[in-house]
């Protein structure tokens, strides 16, 4: 059997909302006509330990599989570990403003995906959205007290050294997505362009007061 059944193991992903979902399945293979290397150096193996007994040689193999198993589940969530350590040392306020811009960028997405026709328009859940992002707009302000720089942040100096301009960008975020609400509410074709002021709002703000990645 541990011959000429191999075992497949199959992997799948699923993303709902923010939360990443993980399925796993298991069947055999069909058998080849020509036996592997491995399959060759398993049945040798085998034959030199003939006295050891059937339960533990399937022992053997299950705990092996388990190894394997996991070795693939560790390789396989290693690209989206940067995700879950993104906040990783914030605390306080820092945290605070990180989680709104979290916030922001979900709206962002459910709009977007609209947007790009990956799913069906939904003129109340694009409102609801569209609102999110004005709501926390106006907070913005407040979530950068004096003194909150320097990593893990992301924020560059010149938030407070150019705080009249860092406020009133914020305040055109608020404005555009304002906009974008009212598009929307009233299903106006133009809703689009509104919803590319608010994008282009998030990009002047980050352009200027926001640590890129390295």
């Amino acid at each position: 059997f541990i011959l000429n059944y191999p075992i497949r193991f199959t992997i799948s992903m699923t993303w709902t909302g923010s939360r990443l979902g993980i399925g796993m399945g298991m069947g055999m293979v069909a058998p080849r006509k020509e036996p592997s290397t491995v399959r060759l150096l398993w049945y040798k193996h085998l034959r030199a330990h003939s006295r050891v007994s059937a339960s533990n040689r399937i022992s053997w193999v299950s705990d092996q599989m388990t190894f394997r198993l996991s070795q693939l589940i560790v390789l396989f969530l290693l690209p989206f570990a940067p995700l879950a350590l993104a906040h990783e040392g914030a605390t306080g306020v820092v945290k605070e403003r990180m989680d709104l811009m979290d916030t922001q960028k979900e709206a962002m997405k459910v709009i977007g995906a609209m947007a790009k026709g990956k799913v069906p328009f939904d003129a109340r859940a694009a409102a609801k959205a569209a609102h999110e992002i004005e709501v926390t707009a106006k907070k913005i302000p407040e979530l950068f007290p004096e003194g909150t720089g320097g990593r893990p942040s992301e924020a560059k100096p010149e938030v407070w050294t150019q705080w009249d301009k860092f406020t009133k960008d914020a305040e055109a975020l608020g404005v555009a997505a304002n906009d974008l609400v009212a598009a929307l509410e009233a299903s106006t074709p133009d809703w689009k362009a509104k919803f590319k002021g608010v994008i282009d709002a998030c990009k002047t703000c980050h352009k200027t007061f926001r640590e890129e990645d390295d």
